[in-house]
């Protein structure tokens, strides 16, 4: 029996359902032959009455348990529906039953922040077992109940589970939360960045009530230990006995959850930013403020690479280019000091659309303070749309290259890239990747693959590289913002050498 142990409180409503006769469909709890629902006067103890209530649910989880699921909100306490949300999916993870899964409605009802790490732990277990359709199921749970803990961790499942129906549950409730609040997803997704309890300055005490110790993010966003002394520390110390035992355990428990956390969203955020920087992103600056000052993470990152601040939403009217500076200050390429404009954009700068000298300023300024970028950004290779092939319809430098399928797929997806059309047998001979900012659609043509087994791993040729606009209307090399070139070109340009290089014969390479 599945237990809750804690108070119900009473409701007339249920006073209602309550004559309603319970036959079982699926046998998961004991028969009750002609049984109803009754209550006495003092529910100051509903335990005994779950097992009806559960099969009230089971009843009528094939049409109308969403109302009744929804209903028993008006009669059991909050923290009462969460416990038995918890209950009920530890017990169903023990098989993880695709007969008995209308249970996860349950969970997903009532269920809080306190299960979604072992969600997120039994669906990377799922997909490793490749049931993808029931750990999709459940990642929809984790991205429906929007709070930023979950958000957090659909991000993650979009990101980094390589099972597109997990990707696409998680990417749904995001949007769908988006939605709600009026703004976009990738708004959305810095509202929700932790701070784990740091400071803007990237500084938290850890008690051991008679000692402190200072935990710190460092410019290279990892973590670093003070003790009162000033000294750094590898680890946190174990308590001695003029320590309070209860507030030791407590901050080491803590600085384990924040390891893992900030490693976790520093990875999900650098990603972030470099995505934004190749399709341009741009913040109003009370936003970017709100974000890159206020946000300890996302501070580190800011002070490590160049912006500009621009007059229109378009990006056309640079007003300067800055860094921001440890002491709050912000900083130009002569290293004189600006204030920011109360209204205006922000972006990350790209070299392609800097100066040769504003990037040597920036680079002596780095080399002198000893900065290291979090990406390539002022050195980032450039590459430039070929005058005498911007009419073309496609882009040929890459035909003919070799490389392994495996490692095509394996690079390319990790970058965004989907499967291009899927053919008889599941064959396909292209990927694809879309940049919704522009519209745009990039396809790289090859000879061809399977989505149901991996043919061999011998090299096979590269074709072309195709933009598209709305994705069915090809496009001339020059619709391409010269940005977005640079950046699709450098990137498949990097997953294509690392195959053997051009092949003089592979026109006559063949599948097997």
């Amino acid at each position: 029996m599945f237990f809750m142990g804690e108070k119900m409180v009473k409701d007339s409503y249920f006073q209602r359902i309550s004559a309603l006769k319970l036959k079982k469909s699926m046998g998961y709890h004991q028969y009750y032959s002609g049984a109803t629902l009754t209550f006495s006067e003092d529910l100051s103890d509903g335990t005994q009455y779950i097992p009806e209530v559960l099969s009230l649910f089971e009843h009528y989880h094939n049409s109308s348990v969403s109302i009744y699921i929804s209903e028993a909100k008006n009669i059991f306490t909050i923290d009462s529906l969460k416990q038995f949300a918890k209950t009920i999916y530890e017990n169903w993870a023990t098989t993880k039953d695709n007969k008995t899964k209308w249970l996860l409605k349950i969970v997903a009802e009532y269920a809080d922040d306190s299960i979604i790490d072992r969600l997120v732990e039994d669906i990377k277990e799922l997909v490793s077992l490749r049931r993808g359709a029931i750990a999709g199921e459940i990642a929809a749970i984790v991205a429906g109940m929007g709070t930023p803990k979950a958000l957090q961790k659909a991000n993650f499942l979009e990101k980094k589970i390589k099972d597109s129906r997990v990707q696409d549950a998680a990417k749904r409730g995001i949007q769908d939360t988006a939605r709600r609040f009026n703004l976009t997803k990738e708004e959305l997704l810095d509202k929700i960045i932790p701070d784990f309890g740091f400071s803007p300055n990237g500084k938290k005490l850890l008690s051991y009530g008679t000692r402190v110790f200072e935990l710190t993010i460092t410019p290279d966003l990892d973590l670093s230990i003070t003790d009162e002394s000033g000294k750094i520390i590898k680890s946190l110390p174990k308590p001695n006995s003029n320590d309070n035992a209860e507030l030791a355990k407590e901050s080491a428990e803590d600085l384990k959850e924040i390891k893992k956390g900030v490693k976790e969203q520093v990875k999900l955020q650098l990603e972030r930013l470099e995505k934004g920087f190749t399709v341009n992103r741009s913040w109003r600056i009370d936003l970017w403020r709100e974000l890159f000052v206020n946000n300890p993470i996302m501070k580190k990152f800011a002070m490590a690479l160049i912006w500009g601040v621009f007059e229109d939403v378009q990006l056309t009217k640079k007003i300067d280019s800055f860094r921001y500076l440890e002491d709050g200050t912000f900083s130009n390429q002569h290293e004189d000091t600006i204030s920011l404009p109360s209204k205006g954009f922000i972006s990350l700068l790209h070299p392609i659309e800097m100066s040769k000298e504003e990037i040597e300023r920036w680079n002596e300024q780095f080399k002198d303070y000893e900065i290291n970028q979090p990406f390539p950004q002022l050195n980032r290779p450039i590459f430039y749309i070929d005058e005498t092939k911007k009419d073309d319809m496609f882009l040929r430098d890459f035909e003919g290259h070799m490389i392994k399928r495996t490692l095509l797929r394996s690079r390319l997806t990790a970058k965004g890239w989907t499967t291009g059309v899927v053919e008889d047998a599941g064959a396909f001979y292209s990927y694809e990747k879309s940049y919704p900012e522009y519209k745009m659609y990039a396809s790289l043509e090859f000879m061809g693959d399977s989505i149901r087994a991996i043919i061999d791993d011998s090299e096979v040729p590269v074709y072309k590289l195709i933009f598209r606009l709305n994705y069915n209307t090809k496009c001339p090399i020059k619709t391409v913002p010269p940005r977005l070139f640079s950046e699709i070109y450098y990137e498949v340009k990097t997953i294509i050498d690392c195959g053997s290089g051009f092949n003089p014969n592979w026109k006559k390479v063949t599948w097997y």
